[in-house]
C-alpha cells in the first residue's frame, strides 16, 4: 500500500523524527504547523518535522500533495514574519499585520525545504492556501482564499481583482512554477470557501467550491444561477497553452 502524509498544527508534544528540518518549537512557542509521513497500515512514523515560524504565529498546514520523486507539498496560512521561506522565493516577506499564506516543497525525508515561499494580499486582512495538486512536471497548483485586494494575479488572468463585498473572502487559483520563484498563472474566481483542487489526464485543474454570492460562472453552464446563501460550483481551468475557462 502506499503511505499516508499528513499536516496540520501541533503543539510541543509532537514526535518529530532526528533528522526532521524542525525537530523542535523555538522558546516559548506554544505551536507550529507541521508534516508528517505514516507507512502504509498507520502503524510507524516515518518522519515528521514542524514546519512554521517562531512564538505561535498560527501556522497551520491545510493539505500537502507529494510529487512522482515523494517530495512533499505543504500549503497553509501562517502569522510569521520569519516562516522559512527560501532566498529565490517569489515572495520572501510577509504582509505586516495580515494572516498569509504559504506553499513549500520538502525533501522527501522531511529533511530540508527545496523551496519554500508566501503568497498573500496585503492590508491586514486573511490571506490562505486551503488546497494543492502537483502536476507531472512537478508544478503546484494550489487554490485558497481571500479578503484582500492585490492578491498577486497574472495578466492573463480570468478576475484579476479582489471584487466580492469586504470581509467576503475571494477564491483564488495559483500555479507556481517547478522551483517556486514564480508564478505561472494566478487568478481570482470569485466569492467563495474551501476551494479544493484536483488535475486531470491533461493536468489541468478542476475546483469544487462553496459558492457565495458574487461568484463567477460561465454562459451556458449547467446552472448559473445563486441558489442560496451557499452553493457548490465546479470549475475546469484549462491551463496549456493559456489560461482560460
Amino acid at each position: 500500500g502506499r503511505p499516508i502524509y499528513l499536516g496540520g498544527s501541533a503543539g510541543p508534544s509532537l514526535p518529530t523524527t532526528p533528522a526532521a528540518f524542525q525537530p523542535t518549537l523555538a522558546p516559548g512557542d506554544l505551536g507550529s504547523g507541521f508534516v508528517a509521513k505514516l507507512d502504509a497500515g498507520g502503524s510507524a512514523l516515518l518522519w515528521a518535522t514542524y514546519l512554521g515560524g517562531d512564538l505561535g504565529a498560527g501556522d497551520v498546514v491545510y493539505r500537502v500533495a507529494v510529487d512522482a520523486s515523494g517530495a512533499v507539498y505543504a500549503a497553509g496560512e501562517t502569522l510569521a514574519n520569519d516562516f522559512p521561506v527560501t532566498p529565490s522565493a517569489f515572495d520572501s516577506t510577509a504582509s505586516a499585520d495580515a494572516d498569509n499564506g504559504f506553499v513549500s516543497k520538502l525533501l522527501p525525508g522531511g529533511s530540508g525545504v527545496v523551496w519554500s515561499t508566501y503568497i498573500s494580499a496585503c492590508c491586514g486582512g486573511t490571506t490562505l492556501q486551503w488546497d494543492l495538486a502537483v502536476d507531472r512536471a512537478g508544478n503546484a497548483i494550489s487554490v485558497g482564499l481571500s479578503n484582500e485586494p492585490n492578491y498577486p494575479t497574472t495578466a492573463d488572468a480570468f478576475k484579476p481583482t479582489y471584487s466580492v463585498p469586504f470581509p467576503q473572502t475571494d477564491t483564488h487559483l495559483t500555479k507556481f512554477n517547478a522551483f517556486g520563484e514564480a508564478l505561472v498563472y494566478s487568478t481570482y474566481l470569485g466569492g467563495g470557501t474551501t476551494p479544493s483542487v484536483g488535475l486531470d489526464a491533461n493536468q489541468d485543474p478542476y475546483l469544487c467550491i462553496v459558492a457565495t454570492s458574487g461568484f463567477t460562472v460561465t454562459p451556458g453552464a449547467y446552472d448559473t444561477t445563486f441558489n442560496g446563501s451557499t452553493d457548490t460550483a465546479v470549475v475546469k481551468f484549462d491551463l496549456d497553452p493559456a489560461p482560460w475557462l
